[in-house]
């Protein structure tokens, strides 16, 4: 059978068939980081494979692309049956599928991961808060080299662009089914906390046609954040940065195409890949040759596929790889108060209360709201880390997040919420599910793992373009626009020295 010599492996009678494949510039993954890529690529001139393990989620005129929260089903959850969302108490049998949700779960019990899978990435299931660090936060969390003028002058404006960036518009903040909205930020005001808007990756005039009754109410009853956005308000990589990139017919994301590890060789990188069907059986396997491969598989997908091929011996690492791995100091709470009406009151976040001085940072988002009650996420920055391991017996990662770094995180953000209930008689706050993040970070960190502009240090030709790089945290506030901004400065670095 042509195509059988690899260095791992073999041609076993009842494999599927593996093909070698000669191409380009490959990227794995399509969330924020990858779509910056092959974006910036492809304006450069550069043909891309890029890679995405999960499926294209078109939005469909039924309403129905995605499952809701209250009523999963297969499309939750990333090849699992035993599917178990830790904001959600009590695990669902679903059908097995590629839904837009991995949950990775920690051995300890202790900390659940939610990634998302799908062309899109985590842009699919996030909440579209797109908030900028301060400067004083920003140095807290991110390394010296990393020039804050420079991100704020340039990068950050430019992703906020790309990205569809906007606060909630007045008309949309009166009407009804934002009470909460403006009850949070009444609640801020009288915190004596420091109150700053979130703008949010939406397109507000589909948010306006779910107010008029006109598509599937989804953003302003609350479900667009973690199961997806099934009227399509949701400013998702795959309806900017990558259909730009499409539309250049530059790059060639291919879906279900599950990428396992990368191993160097002579002549540059294989990229061995399974693609699977919508069940997650492999159909076939390829070997897809390489001069670049750009990894963006989110912190976990690209540590894992760093210490995959590590430990099958397709790439000579470092221990730092997996090292300075933080959950962003999550920390999601349910609040109460007595100015809140029965009834739905959802939407997108419109304001931040944060705390920030010399020895803390601390922020938190008013996040959605179920019935009369509303999420909130809070976040702070640490001086602590836990770490992603490999099993080779599994053949899959483990991390470890020291309870010590929980209970700091829960306890900084507890000391916000205790502002707020202060400054407003009646309201109070709840935990909100067991310990768990939907921003993890770090794994492939810059200036261990990686130069400041995602070159792995002694490849010639690999990149990492997405959270890994970042050392666990991104100034107490959710880290899509920092992801996104210190990737589009990457780009330009690689574009203009690597040729």
């Amino acid at each position: 059978m042509a195509g059988c010599s690899w260095a791992l492996g073999g041609c076993g009678s009842d494999e599927a068939a593996r093909t070698r494949t000669e191409g380009p510039v490959v990227i794995i993954g399509t969330g924020f980081g990858g779509s910056v890529a092959a974006f910036r690529l492809a304006q450069a001139g550069i043909d891309t494979i890029v890679f995405e393990r999960g499926k294209r989620w078109d939005i469909q005129a039924d309403g129905n692309t995605f499952p809701t929260l209250a009523m999963p089903d297969g499309r939750s959850s990333w090849l699992n049956p035993d599917f178990d969302l830790p904001v959600i108490p009590g695990r669902v049998t679903v059908d097995k599928y590629v839904g837009v949700l991995e949950v990775i779960e920690s051995s300890a019990g202790n900390m659940a991961v939610v990634a998302g899978a799908g062309v899109g990435g985590g842009s699919l299931i996030y909440g579209g808060t797109l908030v900028q660090p301060t400067e004083r936060a920003f140095r807290r969390s991110l390394p010296a080299e990393i020039d804050y003028g420079e991100m704020d002058a340039v990068y950050y404006p430019r992703a906020r662009q790309m990205l569809g960036a906007s606060v909630v518009p007045e008309d949309i903040l009166e009407h009804p089914n934002y009470q909460w909205t403006k009850t949070a930020v009444a609640e801020v005001d009288a915190s004596g906390l420091t109150k700053s808007p979130a703008p949010a990756g939406f397109d507000w005039d589909v948010v306006r046609a779910e107010l008029r009754g006109e598509v599937v109410a989804a953003l302003t009853v609350g479900e667009y954040a973690i199961a997806g956005c099934n009227s399509g308000a949701t400013n998702s990589t795959g309806r900017n940065y990558l259909l730009l990139a499409e539309q250049t017919g530059r790059a060639d994301v291919r879906t279900l195409h599950s990428v396992q590890y990368v191993e160097q060789t002579t002549r540059g990188y294989t990229v061995h890949v399974d693609h699977i069907s919508e069940t997650g059986e492999t159909v076939e396997k390829l070997q897809i040759e390489a001069k670049r491969v750009f990894f963006a598989a989110g912190a976990m997908g690209t540590t894992r596929l760093l210490l995959r091929s590590k430990a099958r011996g397709g790439l000579v690492l470092g221990d730092e790889v997996g090292q300075s791995w933080a959950t962003n100091g999550d920390s999601l709470a349910l609040r109460s108060n007595t100015g809140l009406m029965e009834g739905v009151h959802a939407g997108p976040p419109a304001v931040m209360a944060s705390r920030e001085d010399d020895s803390e940072i601390t922020g938190m988002e008013y996040a959605n709201g179920p019935g009369s009650l509303m999420a909130t996420l809070g976040m702070t920055v640490l001086d602590e880390h836990g770490r992603i391991t490999f099993d080779e017996e599994l053949d899959d990662i483990d991390f470890i997040w020291p309870d010590s770094a929980q209970a700091r995180v829960d306890a900084a953000v507890q000391g916000l919420h205790d502002s707020v209930n202060a400054g407003n008689p009646g309201s109070s706050a709840m935990s909100f599910g067991r310990p768990n993040t939907y921003h993890p970070l770090g794994g492939a960190v810059m200036g261990q793992v990686c130069d400041f502009h995602g070159r792995v240090l002694g490849h010639s030709g690999l990149y990492v373009i997405d959270g890994a790089l970042i050392p666990g945290y991104t100034g107490a506030r959710n880290p899509a626009l920092t992801i996104t901004a210190l990737a589009e400065r990457a780009m330009d670095d690689i574009l203009e020295k690597d040729g």
